[in-house]
């Protein structure tokens, strides 16, 4: 009786261990399978929060990509458009270039006045800048580890992994923009020398932006730790420099000065204010070199008529005036008859 008792006894306590032993076995597995999808559910937040942030970021970059170039076109325009009025005042053809020295001339004296016209002269420190941070990310992209994870990740069909070695997007949509025409003249051609520096050092934030996104969406599925000290939007929002979007009626001053700088720049060579000496006396002041309609048309842009507002140039009481602040030279011409019209 004693050995049945016994024997019972030890069974109980066999089974009872051994349910122990699973009953723990089982909250291990429960522990462990709530731990990998609380991981996995971070590890899905994590990508699409960096996903979000590359696309407000991107957003970023081409809004300022667009008004960018609508500030360089709109400032080619109006020059050109100036250059143009210039040419008809003087009955020349809409495309001769044969004022080019005077456009010269009066461009250097606009960058003068307008130091606006050059929206930065950083860009070159920008793009060595962001060339800098992508060499650091592609660097951080080497890591062996973060290798074999991803390759890892890739043979079980991982369409992020997929995803994110394609290509950068944003860069094919800039690239791919239709470039301006040629010119021959100097303002024109300075303007888009310093809008294709600004486009490459654009282009070298978006390439630098796009691998910090890499690497980020990298560590995350690997599991890695990442130290993140901004979002790419705030790094994006760091590495452009300010622009001041110029408003048209902004572009059409720029427009008027310009044309300002171009007879000042023309006058003096070409125009003269004349006093006749007579027997009797000195005659009235005459203006050589322009016509009646060249006169009215510089009244009707520097003139009072001209009802213009703001600007680094005012508007004048009469061509006198006007001919005088362009440094017009003064003649005398001698005559035998008299002031009144008789000897």
């Amino acid at each position: 009786m004693n050995d049945t008792t016994n024997t019972t006894q030890a069974e109980i306590t066999r089974l009872s261990n051994a349910l122990n032993t699973l009953n723990t076995a089982l909250a291990t597995e429960v522990t462990n399978r709530t731990t990998a999808e609380q991981k996995q559910k971070k590890q899905i937040s994590d990508l699409t929060n960096t996903m979000m942030d590359y696309e407000r970021a991107s957003s970023k970059i081409l809004e300022y990509f667009v008004r960018l170039d609508a500030r360089y076109d709109n400032l080619i325009l109006i020059l050109q458009e100036t250059m143009n009025d210039f040419n008809d005042f003087l009955k020349l053809p809409e495309k001769s270039n044969e004022m080019m020295r005077y456009w010269e001339v009066a461009w250097a004296a606009l960058n003068t006045v307008l130091p606006m016209l050059r929206i930065n002269p950083g860009w070159v420190k920008l793009e060595q800048l962001a060339q800098t941070e992508l060499k650091n990310a592609n660097y951080a992209l080497q890591n062996v580890n973060l290798q074999t994870k991803l390759l890892t990740l890739a043979s079980r069909g991982h369409n992020v992994v997929d995803w994110i070695s394609k290509e950068n997007t944003l860069f094919a949509r800039i690239r791919d923009l239709k470039s301006r025409p040629k010119s021959a003249r100097t303002p024109i051609k300075a303007l888009m020398a310093e809008s294709e520096v600004a486009h490459k050092a654009l282009e070298s934030v978006i390439e630098s932006t796009w691998g910090e996104y890499k690497v980020r969406m990298t560590y995350i599925l690997a599991e890695q730790p990442f130290a993140a000290t901004e979002t790419l939007e705030q790094m994006v929002v760091r590495k452009l420099p300010e622009l001041n979007y110029m408003t048209e009626a902004e572009t059409a001053q720029v427009g008027r000065s310009y044309l300002w700088e171009i007879c000042r720049s023309w006058a003096p060579h070409n125009v003269a204010l004349v006093t006749t000496r007579y027997r009797t006396g000195d005659g009235g002041l005459l203006i050589e070199g322009l016509n009646d309609t060249q006169q009215d048309k510089i009244m009707e842009w520097f003139g009072l008529q001209s009802n213009w507002a703001g600007g680094k140039v005012p508007v004048f009481p009469n061509l006198y005036l006007i001919l005088s602040f362009w440094g017009v030279p003064r003649k005398t011409k001698s005559s035998g008859g008299s002031i009144f019209g008789f000897g």
